[in-house]
């Protein structure tokens, strides 16, 4: 098949689209994943997903000498595969928020590996790195409260010593965070190149179509066991609690979202307007944030399904667009 002008500029746009976002990747997620999803999502769909793994490969074998080896061999390689070609073919058989938990899994992976490949490369441990940033962190709390609050140095020093236990146990669900909201930013950009292309794939639910497998809530339950267990056994900063937490705040914006589904249902049945919904949510996100009001009525929701949605045993749904 020969190549026609248009299509060798963009072949070019896309692989320089895919270099860019491999290299921000690990230091701007939120911009190099979806960035490269994108570029090799278009790949796929246009030029066959041969191409798109090729070109994941090919610019992974040329960020080796430039990012020494480390990072694109257990990153950066994975990551392309995984967003890119790997992404484009989930899309045509699964559903999208199968496709963002599976791609998140695989991105937290990647980063894991790439965690442990840097501390064992300057002959540490993931655990001795972890160590070393909670100390750093720590270090900055206090001397950021010493400049700030000087008389108050026991507060200072309590909060700092919060903040280091803080990442030390919690680091995990926050790297999921991360991922998972990268994800999330990628899979609709390659759906929407697959669709650009007459493709038949799945794209993300309505909001107010968001419903959970109700399996979701063994994690809630495990978790809370755990939590109470560690209390139970006067261990607050032992590995149980850490576990427990863990598993609440992974699980956490799946409850967020199936409770956002219940709000965005009775905004549209009373008639709320564009803008006022907006603002709403908004409000919903940030209280949130200090209470979980949402996310205690997507768990209830799971349990009572007070939206009445159809639960054939599969979860959330989401058609071909």
């Amino acid at each position: 098949m020969s190549l026609r002008p248009a299509d060798i500029r963009d072949l070019v746009f896309a692989g320089l689209a895919t270099v860019a976002g491999a290299t921000l990747a690990a230091d701007v997620p939120f911009i190099g994943v979806p960035l490269a999803a994108a570029a090799l999502g278009w790949l796929a769909y246009r030029h066959g997903y041969a191409t798109a793994i090729a070109a994941s490969l090919l610019v992974t074998a040329a960020l080796v000498p430039v990012m020494h080896g480390v990072l694109p061999v257990v990153f950066i390689g994975p990551m392309l595969l995984a967003a890119g070609p790997g992404t484009a073919w989930a899309l045509t058989r699964w559903r999208a928020l199968t496709v963002v938990g599976v791609l998140t899994l695989v991105l937290f992976a990647s980063a894991l590996s790439l965690d442990v490949a840097s501390a064992a490369s300057r002959g540490g441990s993931l655990l001795a790195q972890r160590t070393t940033e909670a100390n750093a962190m720590r270090r900055f709390v206090v001397l950021s409260g010493a400049q700030s609050a000087p008389k108050d140095a026991a507060t200072v020093k309590m909060l700092a010593d919060q903040t280091a236990r803080g990442w030390m146990a919690l680091w995990p669900s926050l790297y999921l965070y991360i991922w998972g909201l990268s994800a999330l930013l990628a899979v609709p950009l390659v759906a929407r190149a697959g669709r650009a292309f007459g493709r038949s794939v799945s794209s993300l639910p309505k909001l107010t179509e968001f419903d959970f497998n109700p399996h979701v809530v063994w994690p809630v339950i495990v978790g809370l066991a755990l939590v109470a267990g560690a209390s139970f056994l006067h261990q607050p900063d032992g590995w149980i609690q850490a576990v427990g937490m863990n598993l609440l705040l992974l699980v956490r914006p799946i409850l967020f979202f199936q409770g956002l589904g219940d709000f965005a249902a009775l905004y549209k049945k009373a008639g709320i307007g564009k803008v006022a919904r907006g603002f709403g949510f908004a409000f919903l996100t940030l209280s949130e944030m200090a209470i979980p009001s949402v996310s205690v009525l997507g768990l209830l929701d799971i349990f009572a399904n007070l939206r009445k949605l159809s639960r054939g045993g599969a979860g959330v749904s989401a058609g071909p667009a």
